[in-house]
């Protein structure tokens, strides 16, 4: 389909992965940013000018990979029937390996650090339980299990909530309120469905 192939040429473009993509901002580390032209981390390029924010020379333009949207671009590449074996989900995943936390959305700059938090768990759930693994292996070659860590994560972020029938209930919200995440209401759907993931695939 035309209209898919131009959503995969998008999503490589915004890869930081050389073989496939050819933009110079790419550092080559296989994770993803927002956009071939910005990462919400750190980092713009306008293709109009070849420069960077404030008039950076191309060559010195770089755009800094981050766990919401590498997760997001495996996903992307899956629902359109990459294969996960592919270099380009392989290369992202190594990316999400090697930056396997929960404290931090990670990639994003200092003092940002909490910014896209919760989509970054959904994210996160969403691509592991696609893919079908039940353990990630980190850097220093200890397996993880994703679903244990990532549950102990919601739980701590919790909130109780009084419900208006007097009932106690619990919802999420984000401290940083960059897109969104200092609303309850999409915080909590972020983390309803980060724990439905969760669920399917144990």
């Amino acid at each position: 389909d035309p209209h898919m192939q131009k959503a995969l040429a998008f999503i490589q473009r915004c890869q930081n992965l050389s073989s496939h993509n050819k933009l110079p901002w790419v550092s080559n580390d296989g994770g993803a940013v927002y956009s071939p032209e910005e990462s919400k981390a750190a980092g713009s390029w306008d293709p109009k000018t070849g420069s960077g924010a404030g008039g950076t020379a191309s060559s010195d333009v770089k755009l800094t990979s981050y766990g919401s949207m590498t997760y997001a671009l495996i996903s992307s590449y899956l629902a359109l029937d990459i294969k996960a074996d592919d270099p380009r989900v392989q290369a992202a995943l190594a990316w999400v390996k090697d930056n396997y936390q929960f404290e931090v959305n990670p990639g994003m700059a200092a003092g940002k650090e909490q910014e896209g938090l919760l989509y970054y768990y959904a994210a996160m759930a969403k691509t592991f339980q696609t893919l079908g693994m039940k353990e990630v292996e980190q850097k220093d070659g200890k397996k993880a299990d994703w679903r244990a860590d990532l549950f102990a994560a919601i739980s701590k972020r919790a909130v109780p909530a009084k419900l208006d029938d007097g009932r106690e209930g619990i919802m999420w919200v984000n401290s940083a309120k960059r897109w969104g995440e200092g609303l309850p209401h999409l915080a909590t759907v972020y983390l309803i469905k980060a724990l439905k993931s969760i669920h399917s695939s144990l």
